[in-house]
Formats: structure tokens, sequence, C-alpha cells
């Protein structure tokens, strides 16, 4: 999103909000103060059950934060310690799940940072409905946006339920920067090898269990898979050394042509997904990095109740620009479809329409909320 606003002229900074009090979740152990964690950390490093390879992740997404992103000079944890003077012009809220019933939907929908005028490009609820006890606090947060726009359908419907009558749908922002840019990001054009990679993301699935299914099938195929793990939680962190998980995962990582991509930071994740003959998913954003480097991705229809939806709401968009295989119900007939050699297509023209649409829809809401092209 910083980067579109850039391309579009705007001098745009990311506010430095922290997620927990001393940002524990980026931190990690350098949050520590005492001998015993650091010995208990440094322990659990030896046997392999992932805390090495999560330090490593947080040191890449530090990396990530201080190199590519520019924040604003100050930070905050509490909306309420935020300074009075925010140094900026409008605020640009988005944009996945910010609105989800569950993640502190208040401060994004600025209940507490009401300085300047705000616009929301992209949001979205991840939810297929909105509790009745927080209805209130959606029609009173949506009254402090000048425009508002929305990733999903759904979304656009279950907002303007809530009185946001004005909510459009856009698309996701990784879609407004050109792959070109996308390119520089990962430092060139996609590496190929000449053994074909299969990137792979899953969320809230057994992760072991995927790894077994993947590996197998891989090695008969002559394939190497990159096998990402979710979010910054690591599946093998809690794993007892010498228990049966335990030695399942290393059966998988020394036997099967398994790359796990665990401890892989932001630009890591987009240079495979760019560099991979084919991409298995059940995430949203794995799909808009696929479409962004035109590969030929499947998405598997997500297992876990609290995902049961997130299928529909991808092939909503990617229905509109994708044609061919690309919803499968399990893992499996994922496998069959690419033996078969399938491979989906790309409606250029409609993806181009819907991306100009969507700018368009941005340049639209920035005048409507300042009043100028110009500022932060």
């Amino acid at each position: 999103m910083q980067t579109a606003l850039a391309d579009l002229g705007h001098d745009a900074v990311i506010v430095d909000r922290w997620f927990q009090p001393r940002q524990e979740r980026i931190n990690g152990i350098l949050c520590a103060h005492s001998l015993h964690a650091w010995a208990k950390w440094a322990r659990r490093c030896a046997w392999g059950t992932g805390e090495w390879s999560l330090f490593l992740r947080q040191w890449r997404s530090r990396r990530f934060i201080k190199t590519r992103l520019k924040l604003t000079p100050y930070h905050f944890h509490d909306c309420r310690d935020a300074p009075k003077d925010l140094g900026l012009d409008m605020l640009a809220v988005g944009s996945d799940q910010v609105w989800h019933p569950n993640a502190q939907p208040g401060v994004y929908l600025l209940d507490e940072l009401k300085q300047v005028p705000g616009i929301a490009y992209a949001a979205s609820f991840g939810a297929n409905m909105i509790p009745k006890e927080m209805e209130e606090l959606y029609r009173k947060g949506f009254q402090n946006f000048k425009a508002i726009g929305i990733r999903e359908k759904e979304g656009v419907e279950i907002a303007r339920r809530l009185g946001a009558l004005s909510a459009t749908h856009v698309v996701d922002p990784t879609i407004l920067v050109n792959p070109e840019r996308w390119h520089e990001f990962i430092g060139g054009a996609p590496r190929r090898t000449h053994r074909k990679h299969i990137a792979c993301y899953f969320l809230a699935e057994d992760f072991l269990d995927l790894a077994e299914r993947l590996g197998m099938w891989a090695k008969k195929n002559g394939l190497t898979v990159d096998l990402f793990a979710q979010n910054f939680s690591v599946p093998f962190r809690r794993f007892r050394p010498c228990g049966d998980r335990w030695l399942k995962y290393w059966k998988c990582r020394l036997c099967l042509p398994l790359h796990f991509r665990y401890a892989a930071g932001p630009v890591e994740f987009v240079r495979k997904i760019a560099a991979a003959d084919c991409v298995f998913t059940n995430s949203f954003h794995a799909l808009m990095f696929s479409m962004v480097f035109r590969r030929n991705v499947r998405i598997i229809k997500p297992t876990a109740q609290i995902r049961k939806g997130m299928a529909a709401r991808m092939r909503e968009f990617a229905g509109t620009v994708i044609t061919g295989p690309l919803i499968m119900e399990t893992l499996e007939e994922a496998f069959a479809s690419y033996e078969r050699g399938e491979r989906v297509s790309y409606d250029e023209a409609e993806l181009k329409r819907r991306r100009a649409e969507s700018e368009a829809w941005l340049k639209k809401a920035i005048k409507t909320a300042k009043g100028t092209d110009n500022g932060k």
C-alpha cells in the first residue's frame, strides 16, 4: 500500500503502532531479561524444535521493516499514547482482516485517532457476520471515514448493512503494484532451476500431515516443495524432544524433498512464489502473489472451520480473472491436476480493468478526504 501510494505521488508513511508494549511478537527472545529464559531458549534451539527458525524469521521481519518501510518518527502501543499532532494529512486503513471482530477492530475503525481525515482501502472483515453486540461499534466507526473500499463483495454487503452505504469493492493493494516493482522488491526477475519447485502456504491446517503428503508426492514425481509456516508461529515450537511429532518432522525433513521455509521473512516468501512452477495454498495473499507473477496456482479448500468461507472469497475475485483448474477439494486433487499438466490462465484485460478501476477510486477517495493530491 505504501508503494502504491508513492507511485501515485504521495509521501506515504506507516503509522508505527506496536502490537504489544515491547513488540514481543517481532522481537521475541530479545525481550527476555533472565538468564534462565535465554538458557531455555538455547536448549530448545539445540533440540531443533523451531526456536532458532522463529528467531531468524523475526530478524528478517525486523530487517524488512527497517529497510523497506518508511515509519513515523514516533511509535505507540495504546492509541491514547499517540501524539496529538500525527504529522499527517490523511490516514489510510487496510487491508487484511483489520475489521475482524476478534482483532481489536476499534483501532482500525479510528476510534481514538480522529485528528485527521481517514479512508479505508481494501479493508476486510474475515468473517461472515458481525456479532450483534458489536454492530454499534462498527456503525460509529464507519462515520470516521470519508471513503471506504473493501476487498470482498461479502464485506461490502456487511459494511452497507451497518451504515456504510457508499462502501465500494476494490482489489487488494498487492495488485495495485505492477510486477516490475515486485521484481525490484525480490532483487530481480525470478531465478529458475532445472528442478521444478512447488511453493505451498497453508493456514490453520495440520502442518506435519501436509508435509508428509506433499513430500511423498514430490519424491514420486521428482519435485522439490517449499513449505511455508503460517504467520509468526512455528508449528514445531511445542514439540517434545524425541516425541512422535518431533520424530515425524525430522523424518520428513531428512528423507523427503521438502524445504521447510518456516524461517522465511517477507522477501523470501514473495521470492519463492515468484520462482515456483506451481503454488498450492488456501491463503488469499498467496493467491494474490501468484496472480502478481502469473503463477500456475491451486486453491485447496480449507478444512478448518474458522476458514471455511475463505475459498468462496478467493473464488469471487480470482474467478473473474483466472480460468482453469483453480479450486480443488483436496490436496490430492491438486496433485492429479498438476500431473496432468493443467495450467490456469489469466485474463489480462479484465485484471487491468479491475486494477485501473480501483486506482481511480483510490485517487478520488484521497481527494475527497483532504482536497488535494499532495502531502503525506
